[in-house]
């Protein structure tokens, strides 16, 4: 203990006489050792956290699987079941119990102002499943799930900001879509399942749900098939493994689609780890991002090995001295490393600084539907980490100067003491080696932001098929109990619209069911007039919409063909649809779509009357802009009411500007209607790629960053290189060298550590980059212009380090350097 206190006051005074030198080493190591806490305060709060459920390691997400149709609409195979399906998979002896959950929003009133809730529909046995105790009250029970509706239970964030956490809430009544709910208990603070962020895109879940309630199924309707809307949740039995309930589910998933061949034909089962499942977009770009930064923290050692390295060779006659009086080598290593040690903790103690100003910039960025991102916080185990990452950080640094400066060769050590300092040529050497890593690693991270960067533009590039700016957007959700039939709905639809168009400021507004890039899907099964009827996995699919008049107009949906949704189309006059571009090319090739008939009702759904199309619109992308818009379907709401309804409003100047007297005129149809959603279209697009944005800034960041200290170790390797051979270039200046001779030596030299480091860098690039195509869109992994730009922008780097010095060099005045030694 004794001696470690006076290695670490030798240490101290050491670098309290190098001000500069340690200055630099610990805010290089700060910046590498707080972008890692950063970053794993993110991936611990997303992917090791652990999971409020009771045995997460026996739960499974159970999703209906069809691999054709999945392809068909562009999704991921994850697909909903209906709940007849579902109460067949039921019957599994594998699980102990299975739950099956949807989402739907509903509107609070009698509380405040009337708003809109993201709920979620559970069958009476979910937390039963999860096993997840209430913090206040109790769950909701297999007995809250017959018949009507009549209980609920709060989250706890939504306890804590409506009933300002008042544990006598057990027992009160609220009113949801207006019909009176009995709270019956408040989840702990840490429990919100389903996240949108947890489940694959267009199930339609928010951020954050508010409320559980029951799905009120009837009997009748829990024989359901036609219906796809729900997903699986299922407990496996203590002792059975997950491949013995995946044989079970898909043999019953057998016998289902024998016996329903017109409703489940091609349909089966997939059975997934639930924990795996709720992380699993999101953790192939946290992983990547993790090893980015890891990659940063290297360079950053580099970096501080190469400063050391440097400075020993101004300690060389020291260390011999100390040697040759009888100093063991282990003993000069340990003092050594305490030195790189206490640099390292000084750079963890504002790396933490640095940590917590980065995930308060990370916030800013951070997509909301990105699982538990709200959790985020530099917590005991995130310091933990952080230590762990400060020792191994003082270990990578110091080791290899450590060791480098206490070799046993002390003759070479005193003659090259003698020198002024000039450094042996094995130091050389090894910072040689370390510039020309850290500059292939700077390669590396350079081309994956690059190729981020590169697949973002295309992405922004895409025409969604509409015009965003100057629309605002507002939603509505009609209560059943108030506007339970169509006449009412259409009315309300249409008073609504009449004062939304006569705002100042509004020049055109339609409704449509549910917004383009909104985050949900409406798609249903057609059936083709002339054409046999297909198989389940052959039935046509489309994007499915009720929208109003003036709907396309003020999107600026381009008309093709025929005419749009006119006032005209009402509840008694015939069907009527317009038809996607791709619909029409798809379905009636080569002929006029217009007076051509279809209907709705496929995968074994009772017949439905034909709708006749009237007019071709060019497609629009409803899921995602990486997504090829499917077939498209607009009827209009007159004919096909729904209680979802989306307002979009064209504006002549800022469409925030109208939000104030948007809510007005909800209010003035309905004062007890809530208002959600008032955002302009612009922001709906710009949230559709925020998952893309947040990995392209923060691995730009982290690129940009590795480049600076990477061109920082060109600059100290050369600027010292210089400073070592003063003399020389003072003597061949002496004997007529010119100044550009001088200058280009230094810069071949430099050029020659950076072509190496390029060389080495793009091969690494080209195998890691690869792991990234999942990241991009229309961009290869080993896309040749991001190769070149990177290459190019290193080499340019590269040589500006190495010029500074070198510049410096011919500066130099012969004479003074002829009679430095």
């Amino acid at each position: 203990m004794e001696n470690l206190l006076q290695d670490l006051r030798f240490a101290g005074r050491t670098l309290l006489k190098r001000p500069a030198f340690t200055l630099i080493a610990i805010l290089t190591l700060a910046l590498g050792i707080g972008a890692n806490t950063a970053i794993f305060s993110v991936v611990d709060s997303v992917l090791l956290a652990p999971l409020p459920f009771h045995h997460p390691e026996r739960l499974t997400m159970i999703w209906a699987s069809n691999p054709p149709l999945a392809r068909k609409v562009g999704l991921a195979d994850k697909l909903p079941v209906s709940p007849g399906t579902f109460y067949d998979w039921k019957t599994a002896k594998s699980f102990e119990k299975m739950a099956m959950v949807n989402s739907d929003r509903m509107n609070f009133t009698g509380a405040r102002e009337p708003e809109q809730v993201a709920a979620t529909l559970v069958s009476g046995e979910l937390f039963q499943v999860l096993g997840t105790p209430a913090f206040l009250g109790r769950t909701l029970l297999p007995e809250d799930d017959e018949g009507k509706r009549t209980t609920v239970v709060l989250s706890h964030r939504f306890w804590r900001s409506h009933f300002g956490g008042d544990r006598g809430v057990v027992g009160r009544t609220i009113r949801l879509n207006g019909k009176p709910l009995t709270i019956v208990g408040v989840m702990p603070p840490e429990f919100a399942f389903p996240r949108g962020g947890e489940m694959p895109h267009g199930f339609g879940f928010a951020a954050q749900p508010d409320i559980w309630v029951s799905t009120g199924l009837s009997p009748k309707e829990r024989q359901n098939r036609g219906s796809r809307g729900y997903l699986a949740v299922g407990l496996l039995r203590s002792g059975v493994p997950i491949e013995t309930a995946r044989a079970e589910l898909s043999a019953i998933s057998q016998r289902v689609e024998k016996a329903f061949p017109d409703s489940d034909a091609g349909w089966h089962d997939r059975v997934e780890p639930l924990p795996a499942e709720l992380v699993g977009d999101v953790k192939p770009a946290l992983m990547i991002l993790l090893a980015a930064v890891g990659l940063v923290l290297l360079i950053a050692c580099v970096n501080v090995a190469n400063l050391l390295l440097a400075a020993a060779a101004a300690r060389q006659k020291e260390i011999a001295l100390r040697t040759a009086l009888g100093a063991g080598r282990g003993r000069m290593v340990r003092q050594l490393l305490t030195e790189s040690a206490l640099l390292a903790a000084a750079g963890g103690a504002v790396g933490i600084l640095f940590a917590y100003w980065g995930l308060r910039a990370i916030a800013v960025w951070i997509p909301a539907d990105v699982p538990v991102a709200h959790q985020v916080a530099l917590d005991p185990r995130i310091l933990l980490f952080t230590l762990g990452v400060t020792l191994l950080t003082g270990a990578l640094a110091g080791l290899a100067p450590a060791l480098q400066m206490t070799r046993p060769d002390l003759a070479e050590s005193l003659r090259d003491g003698t020198r002024a300092g000039s450094g042996t040529s094995r130091g050389g050497r090894t910072r040689r080696v370390l510039v020309v890593l850290e500059t292939a690693v700077a390669v590396l991270l350079v081309a994956g932001a690059g190729l981020l960067v590169r697949s973002f533009a295309r992405l922004t590039a895409v025409d969604p098929g509409f015009c965003a700016e100057g629309v605002l957007t507002l939603q509505v959700i009609l209560p059943e109990a108030k506007y339970g039939d169509g006449p009412r709905q259409t009315a309300f639809t249409s008073a609504l619209l009449e004062k939304l168009r006569a705002l100042p400021g509004v020049t055109s507004a339609g409704m449509i069911s549910s917004l383009p890039l909104g985050g949900e899907e409406e798609i249903e099964a057609l059936l083709i007039e002339g054409q046999p009827r297909p198989k389940p996995s052959e039935t046509p699919l489309a994007d499915y919409r009720q929208v109003s008049p003036g709907y396309f107009e003020t999107l600026v949906i381009r008309r093709i063909a025929g005419r749009a949704i006119a006032e005209s189309d009402a509840v008694k006059t015939p069907l009527v649809a317009v038809v996607g571009e791709t619909l029409a090319r798809t379905y009636w090739p080569g002929a006029d779509p217009l007076g051509k008939r279809f209907s709705t009702g496929g995968f074994g759904g009772p017949a439905q009357p034909w709708i006749t199309v009237v007019g071709v619109v060019r497609d629009v992308r409803q899921t995602g802009l990486q997504i090829d818009p499917r077939p498209q379907v607009y009827v209009p709401q007159a004919q096909r009411p729904t209680t979802y309804q989306s307002f979009v409003l064209r504006t002549q100047g800022d469409p925030k500007a109208v939000t104030a007297a948007a809510r007005s005129a909800v209010y003035a149809v309905d004062r007890d209607q809530p208002v959600s959603e008032v955002r302009p279209m612009a922001e709906i697009l710009s949230q559709s790629v925020a998952g893309r944005r947040f990995n392209m800034v923060l691995l730009g960041m982290f690129a940009v960053l590795a480049l600076v200290l990477a061109a920082v170790g060109i600059y100290g390797v050369t600027a010292y290189s210089v400073a070592q051979r003063t003399r020389e270039m003072g003597l061949r200046m002496a004997l007529g060298a010119q100044r550009g001779t001088v200058l280009a030596l230094v810069l071949r030299e430099a050029g020659s550590l950076a072509l190496a480091g390029l060389a080495a860098g793009l091969v690494l690039a080209f195998a890691a980059t690869r792991v990234m195509a999942s990241l991009l869109f229309g961009v290869a992994a080993t896309d040749a212009v991001t190769f070149g730009s990177v290459t190019a922008a290193l080499a340019l780097v590269s040589l500006f380090a190495a010029w500074v010095p070198g510049r410096r060099a011919t500066q130099v005045d012969p004479m003074v350097a002829l009679r430095a030694d």
